[in-house]
Order: C-alpha cells, then sequence, then structure tokens
C-alpha cells in the first residue's frame, strides 16, 4: 500500500508538519523520507520544462499528474 501526499510547498505546513522555518527548498526532500510517496500536482495545472523535473529528486514514487489540456 502506497500512503503519501498530494504536495509538499503548502506554506500553512511550516510550523505543523515541517519544523519552523525550515527551507522550502528542502521540503520535497523531507516529506519523501516520510511518506512513501509524493503526488506532483503542478503537473495538472501547467505543462512544465524537463529540467522542473530535474530539480526534483525525491526519494520516494512520485505521481505526476497529466496535463489538464490532454485529460480534460
Amino acid at each position: 500500500m502506497w500512503i503519501g501526499v498530494s504536495g509538499w510547498t503548502y506554506d500553512s505546513w511550516d510550523g505543523a508538519f515541517y519544523q519552523a522555518g525550515f527551507p522550502a527548498r528542502r521540503r520535497l526532500e523531507y516529506v519523501s523520507r516520510r511518506f512513501n510517496s509524493v503526488e506532483i500536482d503542478a503537473s495538472f495545472y501547467s505543462l512544465l520544462t524537463p529540467e522542473t523535473y530535474r530539480r526534483w529528486t525525491p526519494t520516494s514514487i512520485t505521481t505526476r499528474r497529466g496535463a489538464r489540456l490532454a485529460t480534460r
């Protein structure tokens, strides 16, 4: 069974899930060490460049949603 979250960029998680002041650039790494699945929801809302995907180097399985231009 895969249990995960639908993102990692939520500022409201600062101080609740992330330690207060935790660097935003390290959030994906932090989340991927606590869950075995992380959804990349941004791929649904816009067409992302290959460089964007290369910047994300999670240690868990990720789920990329198909762009809404192609799936709706």
